[in-house]
C-alpha cells in the first residue's frame, strides 16, 4: 500500500482534532483542581493524567495508539510526590503535561494548534539546550 500527501494530511488533521479533544479534557479536569487552589504536584499531575486517559468519551473517538501519543512513555521517570511540578526538557514532556501546566496557568501558546507548537518547540530543542517551564 503506497502512503500519499493526502493520507498524511488526514493523519494530521486526526492528530490536531485529538489534541483538540485531549486538551479540552485535560482543561476540564485540572481546571477544577485549579479553581479550588490546588497546587499542580507531581502526584496531581499523574492524576489528571490518568483521568484524561481514562475518560471513555475520549476513547470513543481516538484510538488506543492515538491517545498514546499524549501520554507520558511507559519508561519515562517522573516523580510521584507532592512536590512542585518543574519540566526543564521540552524534548522529553509529554504533551498531556503541557495541557495541564497551561490549564494552571504555567504555560501559554502563540499559535492557534497547541499541538502544533508543541512538537515545533521539541524540534527546536536541542539535547544540549533545556526549555524551562517557568513556575508561577
Amino acid at each position: 500500500m503506497e502512503y500519499t500527501m493526502s493520507d498524511h494530511l488526514d493523519s494530521d488533521l486526526a492528530f490536531d482534532r485529538a489534541a483538540s479533544d485531549v486538551r479540552r479534557v485535560v482543561h476540564d479536569i485540572a481546571g477544577r483542581y485549579a479553581r479550588r487552589g490546588f497546587a499542580l504536584t507531581w502526584r496531581l499531575l499523574h492524576a489528571v493524567e490518568d483521568e484524561a486517559l481514562a475518560d471513555l468519551g475520549l476513547a470513543s473517538r481516538h484510538g488506543p495508539d492515538m491517545l498514546a501519543r499524549f501520554a507520558r512513555p511507559s519508561d519515562a521517570i517522573y516523580p510521584h510526590t507532592d512536590t512542585d511540578v518543574r519540566l526543564d526538557d521540552a524534548a522529553t514532556t509529554p504533551l498531556i503535561f503541557w495541557f495541564a501546566l497551561e490549564a494552571f496557568g504555567r504555560l501559554s501558546y502563540t499559535s492557534t494548534s497547541p499541538a502544533r507548537e508543541f512538537f515545533a518547540r521539541r524540534r527546536l530543542a536541542s539535547p544540549h539546550a533545556a526549555h524551562h517551564v517557568r513556575s508561577v
